[in-house]
């Protein structure tokens, strides 16, 4: 479905739970602060799905939180493969369960999957994680990498990881899967770190293994660079200095069926309230499509009025 400004709308993000087995620096508040748990019931995913479908949906992305923390996600999976005609079903991860779960999730069809890495070395790893263990990840890795497309996500910030950047630079030439770099965000969880903008990352890469030639026939979000001798490939999603808006093509549904035209909108409209009240599906239809075809010119960071206000942590919203 194209909105006002003539998008074609057909990528659906689902955060199933913003629950999650990492409390990473950036993302999630400490131990001694609390949030509320909230996951998206299975009936009510498969009911909305069929809806978002019938809007022009092609692609869904299941996210959280920790979306292998889901407790149906092997038959949810499924249920999206068998039942609904998509393009592409996707996940992002941490990781953590991915050995567990990945000869059920690739037997149900699963069709990628992005997994976040914001460093490869033990302790750098725990750090930033609050505990958690870089080997586990990489078990998931190489359970996975053979038989879907893999990516890594990476987010570098001053003083905490830069030392990761040519680790994980060397981690995709090695197997040739794709690193990006994305940009840190403003919520007011990372107002304590300092990102590295793009070009600074682009130099030190390029430092040790020379130009990046940038690849001029990706599509989406990311920005791609090869190596020169197209070992690896090198990503940057910068939502904030390099904005993408003019060609997103996303939609998000929160784990607490709140549904957002932008991640970064204050506009919210809650599908849970629909569903408990009754409502027809032709009711809730007509609410997909407004949000779909009202969806916001461009995201307001630069003025920071959405993260000051509603929501404090980057978990809240889903990724």
């Amino acid at each position: 479905m194209l909105d006002k400004l003539g998008r074609s709308i057909d990528y659906l993000r689902i955060s199933l739970t913003n629950e999650c087995n990492m409390r990473c620096i950036y993302c999630r508040p400490d131990k001694g602060a609390c949030e509320e748990k909230m996951i998206m019931p299975y009936e009510e995913i498969v009911l909305l799905l069929g809806l978002f479908l019938q809007n022009g949906i092609k692609k869904i992305r299941l996210t959280g939180g920790e979306p292998l923390l889901y407790p149906r996600i092997i038959e949810l999976v499924e249920a999206i493969k068998d039942n609904f005609s998509i393009e592409k079903l996707v996940m992002t991860t941490n990781g953590i369960l991915l050995s567990d779960k990945a000869a059920q999730l690739l037997e149900n069809g699963l069709d990628g999957v992005n997994i976040s890495i914001d460093a490869l070395t033990p302790k750098v790893f725990r750090q930033i994680t609050r505990g958690s263990d870089i080997h586990k990840v990489l078990l998931g890795i190489e359970a996975v990498r053979k038989k879907i497309p893999v990516k890594i996500n990476t987010v570098i910030m001053k003083g905490i990881n830069e030392q990761e950047i040519i680790p994980l630079a060397e981690f995709s030439r090695q197997y040739d899967i794709p690193v990006r770099f994305i940009e840190m965000m403003p919520f007011s969880q990372t107002k304590n770190y300092e990102g590295i903008k793009e070009n600074q990352i682009k130099d030190i890469i390029s430092s040790k293994y020379g130009s990046l030639i940038a690849d001029t026939t990706a599509t989406g979000v990311a920005s791609y660079y090869d190596f020169d001798d197209k070992c690896g490939k090198i990503g940057f999603i910068s939502a904030l200095s390099h904005n993408f808006c003019h060609e997103c093509n996303r939609i998000r549904l929160m784990s607490n069926g709140i549904l957002k035209p932008c991640l970064y909108s204050e506009e919210e409209y809650d599908l849970k309230q629909l569903l408990l009240q009754k409502a027809s599906a032709e009711e809730i239809k007509s609410i997909i499509n407004k949000v779909i075809y009202n969806k916001p010119a461009r995201h307001k960071m630069q003025e920071r009025v959405f993260f000051n206000n509603k929501h404090k942590f980057m978990s809240e919203i889903g990724g």
